[in-house]
């Protein structure tokens, strides 16, 4: 706890670089020896918002967090039915999904060959060309509504929330959450591209 001289001291400092320009928040936000509340308990001094409260702050936490919903969201993959089973197959990035995927995909079209790949929780066993095609389709469809969305809400917060007093709205903000108006209009516009985009790469 900072005694009252301490405090003096550091609000005085505070004060010199507040005058100079500096952003002070910043600045408090890289003294590791104060504990959260006695950074606050100075900002406060000079009403400013406390460190990670502001509407900045609150706007690049809502937009990480929403990030990391859509790279769940893609890596969770699709569900096929192959040979009147329900398969699902994952679509990570860092555990090669989504490089093995495309690569059979490509292989496969190139030698009309089946090549050996596996579903979540399956055996490794031989897809068809067009099961394969089918496959990349529809993850590659997948990722690309998933990211379209993404870039939209991300959008919809920067553009429609700029004032401090609606932090709670964009807390309130959840992935999944239905797009309206232009937002709505810009991601069907450009999911029908992407999937024309898809098909046409996906043709031999």
């Amino acid at each position: 706890m900072l005694t009252n001289a301490q405090k003096n001291v550091l609000i005085h400092a505070a004060r010199i670089r507040l005058d100079q320009g500096e952003d002070i928040r910043e600045v408090f936000r890289s003294y590791a020896n104060l504990s959260d509340e006695e950074k606050q308990e100075i900002l406060s001094y000079f009403s400013l918002a406390p460190i990670g409260s502001g509407l900045e702050e609150i706007r690049s936490q809502k937009i990480l967090e929403l990030s990391a919903a859509c790279r769940k969201a893609i890596e969770a993959g699709v569900t096929l039915e192959i040979d009147g089973i329900s398969q699902r197959f994952p679509y990570s990035l860092s555990d090669g999904d989504q490089n093995n995927i495309a690569a059979l995909f490509y292989i496969s079209r190139a030698t009309g060959l089946p090549q050996p790949y596996h579903c979540q929780g399956g055996s490794c066993r031989l897809y068809s060309p067009d099961q394969l095609a089918a496959l990349y389709i529809a993850e590659e469809a997948h990722k690309a509504a998933q990211e379209t969305y993404f870039n939209q809400l991300k959008l919809f917060i920067l553009e429609t929330f700029t004032k401090e007093e609606d932090i709670p709205q964009v807390k309130a903000v959840s992935y999944g959450d239905p797009l309206t108006g232009k937002y709505l209009d810009n991601y069907n516009s450009i999911a029908a591209q992407n999937q024309e985009t898809i098909q046409v790469l996906s043709n031999p």
